[in-house]
């Protein structure tokens, strides 16, 4: 017997640690196991984890506006740094989200259609988002950005309750704020990829680095592709496609392919005052995977 406990899209890692493997007949090893289960249900849940870090860090958060120690802000905060995003392999902001409780994305209509739900409150489809979602201290107007990959991310910060003071009206469940790493003192260069069944495969990289001593420069790129898991088999059987052609013969009704392409550059102009200037560009080919018309066609398998 496997118990298992993994959110959507959680990272393998965390579904390896919170796996447990329990004998058929009751035995020593099994009474010792139900105890290593009552330890593990007695630990912090990781939303809970940055106000109570056992290093000697000091975990930092802007969600206010300004950086300020995570303890001394008056609020349900979750926060995740570079190191341990890194451990974790979180690859999306959503993979961290998914963790986090009392948050869940809902993605399951075509891929630019995103929602996120703090605390039970979330926009409606076709509406104006309930959550602020900042990148960099710049207010997104589409929450689906969480879903796309970074090649640089610094820091996520999750603040749950409403934030209309410091982010205005569409903040009424939260905030989630994005911060990527800004470019350093010498060159540096990353790479990671991953490749899954499905034909499911994930390049990305960033080379960032000084030229002279006030400016900085940073650019990423990031390709994911996938030929799709969830299968329409009526398509299988007879053509079925729409004028679009969204669905193709082989039923394949989730293919995924996107890419990314970021750049960055900071000018310490004076002491005081810094010019940081972003882009990114980026383009998602991708099928909804959920409308389904109950009257015609049989469910998706």
């Amino acid at each position: 017997m496997a118990i298992h406990y993994a959110g959507p899209r959680t990272p393998a890692h965390v579904k390896e640690t919170l796996m447990l493997m329990l004998p058929n007949q009751f035995s020593p090893l099994r009474r010792v196991t139900v105890l290593a289960i009552a330890a593990v249900m007695a630990l912090p849940t990781l939303g809970m984890i940055p106000a109570q870090a056992a290093v000697d860090e000091l975990i930092t958060t802007t969600a206010r506006g300004r950086t300020e120690a995570v303890k001394d802000v008056p609020a349900s905060v979750a926060v995740i740094s570079r190191d341990s995003i890194e451990a974790l392999g979180i690859e999306r902001v959503s993979d961290f989200v998914n963790l986090v409780p009392g948050v869940t994305i809902v993605d399951a209509a075509e891929v630019g259609d995103t929602q996120i739900n703090i605390r039970g409150i979330n926009g409606a489809r076709d509406a104006e988002n309930s959550i602020a979602l900042v990148i960099d201290g710049i207010l997104m107007t589409n929450p689906a950005a969480v879903n796309r990959e970074y090649t640089n991310l610094q820091q996520i910060e999750i603040v749950k309750g409403p934030q209309g003071a410091t982010y205005g009206r569409n903040a009424a469940a939260g905030a989630i704020i994005i911060t990527t790493q800004a470019p350093g003192d010498e060159f540096g260069a990353t790479f990671r990829g991953s490749v899954a069944e499905d034909d499911s495969y994930l390049l990305v990289g960033n080379l960032n680095g000084p030229i002279g001593d006030s400016l900085g420069w940073s650019l990423g790129a990031d390709f994911r592709t996938s030929d799709g898991f969830y299968e329409n088999k009526e398509c299988t059987q007879a053509p079925c496609s729409d004028a679009a052609n969204i669905v193709s013969k082989s039923g394949i009704t989730d293919s995924y392919e996107g890419y990314n392409v970021d750049g960055r550059l900071v000018w310490d102009v004076t002491d005081n005052w810094t010019l940081d200037l972003k882009g990114r560009y980026g383009e998602v080919d991708a099928n909804s995977i959920t409308f389904n018309s109950v009257f015609h066609l049989p469910a998706f398998e």
